[in-house]
């Protein structure tokens, strides 16, 4: 029996497939409805994408208990 898609976890895909065709969607009404140019929508759409691409590339830097040590700025700490 199909129990439905899968939210518990799994693949992101179909989250983010939502994501973009609600963005593109909003895109469609602002430029046809509203009026707004398209260069306009793509500057916000890309100012709004980068703290996104942001997080996504850097994690959330959850520090481990064992990833407590600062020797980011000693080079002599780094050798040891």
């Amino acid at each position: 029996m199909d129990q439905g898609p899968d939210v518990s976890g799994g693949s992101s895909r179909p989250r983010v497939q939502t994501i973009v065709l609600v963005a593109l969607g909003a895109a469609a009404v602002a430029v046809g409805i509203f009026g707004i140019p398209l260069g306009t929508v793509l500057l916000v759409g890309v100012w709004l994408l980068c703290p996104l691409l942001m997080m996504g590339m850097h994690g959330d830097h959850a520090h481990t208990p064992g990833s407590e040590r600062s020797d980011h700025g000693d080079p002599a700490a780094r050798e040891s």
